[in-house]
């Protein structure tokens, strides 16, 4: 991947102030006077860009979930509230594995 110039770092830096969309970012490449090959690294720095802002909350999720899933099993064997016992181990379990499942789909999506 060739280096980025200040003109093209530039660019993206204007991209992410107005959170562009892949597609406006494209239109918004077709009128700048830069080269095919420093167009295609700035539309892989743009991909890596929007991926990793999509990545980071996925990892939040996936540690919220397993803090969930993690509390749930302490709970359950502490069995401080009988009644609840039922709750902990089904009800808390479920939510947390489905916020980790979420969190790994917008990881790995």
């Amino acid at each position: 991947m060739m280096k980025l110039t200040n003109q093209a770092h530039e660019l993206l830096e204007v991209w992410k102030s107005k959170q562009y969309s892949f597609e406006q970012a494209l239109q918004s490449l077709e009128h700048t006077p830069l080269s095919n090959e420093e167009q295609e690294a700035l539309k892989q720095a743009w991909k890596k860009h929007l991926s990793d802002q999509r990545q980071k909350p996925g990892f939040v999720y996936m540690g919220i979930g397993s803090v969930l899933g993690f509390l749930s099993c302490v709970l359950t064997m502490m069995d401080l509230v009988p009644g609840m016992n039922g709750f902990f181990l089904y009800g808390l379990t479920s939510v947390a594995i489905a916020v980790v499942l979420y969190g790994c789909y917008l990881v790995f999506e």
